[in-house]
């Protein structure tokens, strides 16, 4: 069974068997840009295949004008992302899905004494992610930096994030650098593939995992001394240590091995090879290349493309974005296919034989490939045939593989794809399940042997977590719809007051229904464009008052790749809480639906966050970085139009790390004449000897009057046209007015408030609300609630 036709089953507990290949998608990070509808495509048929948690998927668009607004931005942003979600050190190839660009511009950055350094392959922009204080530091250091993953005597050695490097070996030396392993799944632009041609690639790449292919790597000696010279010298050593790994080699004096059908790798140096044309077959699982200068350099017809390569079947291929001159360390080492026979995913093994760091080199195929993979056997005990709760024990058992290492190294215990735990063999894994929010979760345990190429595998779980009673269901009306067509998720919380739920698509919030009853019960509509054709996984969260949180199973839908006529519906925005783990920065979400195409859709932020610099981004993302003492919670207020209107302004309001256990947010404001209702946020502290506390609001109508005051306990009662969250002892503490943007916001000065009962001491906890004129109904509404426990 491959792991692209695994299937999930429906009852309360789903374990599947321990994998037969490396069960690798927790070790990559896909970034997917959400404007691009080829490029949602190709994720989202990548990540079904290649199973990535939902977490591992990032959406924003990767590419920048230069490198340094890459840097500043898109690489800010990446890597604090990595910290929100627990992945910066489980996650080992940084991967992107196609995009605008496939090289950053990168002027006068480094220098090399053969021709000007004008372009980074993109994906190494984000891998290379160490380097950039020497891009950027002014000195024109040489672009010829070392890869220290790299060592040229045809050792493998399994790669990890997590470490550093130095000469190919592990290392804390002064010297030692840290990677992800870059990698691009195709180019759909000129010259480029189809993504018919990306897809199929992705497909044929899974299928050869652990296949374990007989076939011949063959090294081509040709008579062009400036492409063939740099590396045929090496190809007789090359097929003597492809035999000691176990496979079969053969050097040849030619361009390419025509008539030969076998072909698992193909090495040549040939400025314009007949790819197409050539009599000669690529096995699934190949890697092939023909070292040129415009092989990777799409944007100028001269010379042959490496796209050809996939186009004729191989997994993955390398060239170089501009002008290299043949140095040959700028490409790949003959070295690379007795490694990737040895059981190095594909990525690994480029990587492995690149001298130089690939500031200008591009990968392109199926990183995670990987046909031998020596990967072991897991099996985990301990898990009820039904639901669970409190402290689960999970006991893995694991045996290495015949022809993998001696013994088993480490057992990592993953929960909704971030490693939680790691231990040695023999460690059982106490999960305890309070910590999780009720329903489903996915659960994977990760052995890794002792060999140098530490070969894995991956046992996995579906499990549902029963603490505390709560639920959530999401129930679509259709099970495939196209791309422009509407279609309505019935959402059904039960297990306490919900504040609101949310639609997941891996970690990208795409829809939310606040509630008004604290039901969490409703409906809410989307468009196939949203999430982009091929299968896609939705979830459902619902957000309840104290703080809990459920998740349902997992939805299932087939967006085809088809249009249908317009109806001309209004676009709806979707406003959130967001918290976040850390002050890092983060890509917010900003969801928005509607049948136009994405290319006609624009995002205006209407409020930018008072305690964030906007660092990028474009359309449905915002790319941010909390300011230093950055605290509480900010308003985001949004709005997109598209040929067919305007939505209401949406608000999401981001609430930072710090401050988390001073305050929270709490019951929910119902819509009001503008829009989806006012919002509150806060920022300062919950110090009564600083007094700093600063309550502001968003999306009440412009210049409307109002009243803000607190009380003690919460409530959810119908007032008005809102609901009144605080529960007793209603004190009021100013009246305010909105301003044209319908924004405000007051420091109370709670300990010399004029107001009698509005003074607080340490140790109080009060809840803050706006109480304010809105046309229609009541002719008044109410904004969402803030609870805040102040201290000294």
């Amino acid at each position: 069974m491959t792991r692209g036709a695994m299937q999930w089953g429906t009852a309360a507990l789903t374990v599947s068997a321990a994998l037969a290949a490396q069960g690798a998608g927790e070790r990559a990070l896909l970034i997917v840009d959400p404007t691009h509808a080829d490029a949602l495509h190709v994720a989202n048929h990548y990540a079904a295949m290649r199973e990535l948690p939902g977490c591992n998927v990032l959406y924003m668009d990767p590419d920048a004008a230069t490198y340094g607004a890459l840097a500043g931005a898109q690489l800010e942003a990446f890597l604090g992302e990595l910290e929100q979600r627990g992945l910066r050190g489980s996650v080992d190839f940084v991967v992107l899905a196609p995009s605008d660009s496939f090289f950053v511009p990168a002027v006068g950055l480094l220098s090399d004494g053969c021709s000007p350094v004008r372009r980074f392959a993109l994906p190494s922009a984000y891998g290379l992610h160490e380097s950039q204080g020497l891009v950027l530091g002014g000195t024109n250091a040489s672009v010829l930096q070392p890869n220290r993953y790299f060592r040229g005597n045809w050792d493998a050695a399994g790669f990890r994030s997590e470490v550093r490097w130095s000469n190919g070996l592990p290392s804390t030396g002064p010297t030692a650098q840290s990677y992800y392993i870059p990698a691009s799944l195709g180019w759909i632009g000129e010259r480029g593939n189809t993504k018919g041609e990306v897809l199929a690639m992705i497909d044929r790449s899974v299928l050869a995992d652990a296949t374990a292919p007989t076939g011949t790597a063959y090294y081509m000696q040709t008579t062009d001394a400036a492409r063939s010279a740099p590396r045929h010298g090496l190809y007789p050593a090359a097929v003597s240590q492809m035999a000691l790994a176990g496979g079969l080699a053969q050097h040849l004096m030619a361009v390419l091995p025509l008539g030969m059908h076998d072909a698992l790798g193909i090495m040549t140096g040939w400025a314009s090879p007949d790819i197409d044309g050539g009599v000669f077959t690529l096995s699934p699982g190949s890697f092939a290349d023909h070292l040129t200068s415009y092989a990777a350099t799409f944007d100028v017809s001269a010379q042959v493309k490496m796209s050809r390569w996939i186009a004729k079947g191989a997994s993955g291929t390398a060239g170089t974005v501009e002008e290299p001159c043949n140095y040959a360390s700028k490409f790949p080492h003959a070295l690379l296919h007795v490694v990737y026979r040895r059981g190095l995913a594909l990525g690994e093994a480029w990587f492995r034989s690149m001298g130089s760091a690939p500031f200008q080199s591009l990968f392109i195929g199926d990183p995670l490939t990987t046909p031998w993979s020596f990967a072991p056997t897991v099996q985990v005990t301990g898990l009820p045939g039904g639901p669970v709760a409190g402290t689960l024990t999970l006991t893995p058992t694991a045996t290495p593989h015949p022809l993998g290492g001696l013994l088993i190294q480490e057992l990592e215990l993953f929960v909704d794809g971030v490693r939680v735990a790691r231990g040695a063999l023999g460690t059982s894994f106490v999960l305890d399940t309070l910590g999780l929010a009720d329903g489903w979760h996915d659960l994977g345990v990760r052995a890794t042997d002792a060999s140098p190429e530490r070969h894995h595998a991956t046992w996995r779980a579906r499990v549902e977590v029963s603490n505390l009673g709560r639920s959530v269901t999401c129930a679509p009306s259709a099970s495939s719809v196209a791309l422009s067509e509407a279609f309505d998720l019935t959402l059904t919380a039960a297990g306490g007051d919900v504040d609101e739920v949310v639609v997941l698509q891996g970690a990208r919030i795409v829809a939310s229904l606040p509630s008004g009853n604290g039901s969490g019960n409703g409906v809410v509509r989307l468009h196939g464009r949203s999430l982009g054709a091929g299968s896609v996984r939705l979830v459902a969260e619902a957000r309840f008052a104290d703080g809990g949180r459920a998740r349902s199973a997992e939805v299932l839908l087939d967006v085809l790749d088809a249009e249908l006529p317009p109806l001309g519906s209004t676009p709806v925005a979707f406003g959130y809480r967001r918290s976040l783990r850390t002050n890092a920065p983060c890509v917010l979400d900003l969801p928005a639906t509607f049948e136009s195409a994405l290319g006609t859709a624009t995002f205006a932020v209407v409020d930018a966050p008072d305690q964030a610099t906007v660092l990028g981004g474009a359309g449905p993302t915002l790319l941010l970085a909390p300011n230093a003492g950055a605290h509480g919670v900010d308003l985001v207020r949004f709005e997109v139009t598209t040929p067919a209107g305007t939505t209401d302004a949406a608000i999401v309001q981001l609430v930072y790390a710090a401050g988390q256990q001073e305050a929270r947010l709490v019951c929910t404001a119902l819509p009001n004449s503008v829009g989806r209702g006012a919002r509150i946020g806060w920022r300062g502290s919950a110090s009564v000897a600083a007094d700093d506390l600063e309550l502001t609001f968003a999306g009440a109508p412009a210049g409307v009057f109002g009243v803000v005051f607190h009380g003690q306990g919460l409530t959810r009662v119908p007032l008005g046209n809102g609901l009144l969250c605080v529960g007793a002892q209603l004190v009021r503490l100013a009246v305010v007015q909105a301003g044209p943007s319908g924004s405000l916001s007051i420091a109370p000065h709670l300990a010399t408030s004029p107001f009698p009962g509005a003074a607080v001491a340490p140790g109080d906890t009060r809840t803050f609300q706006l109480w304010y004129r809105d046309i229609g109904g009541a002719a008044f509404n109410l904004s969402d609630g803030l609870e805040v426990t102040f201290g000294p």
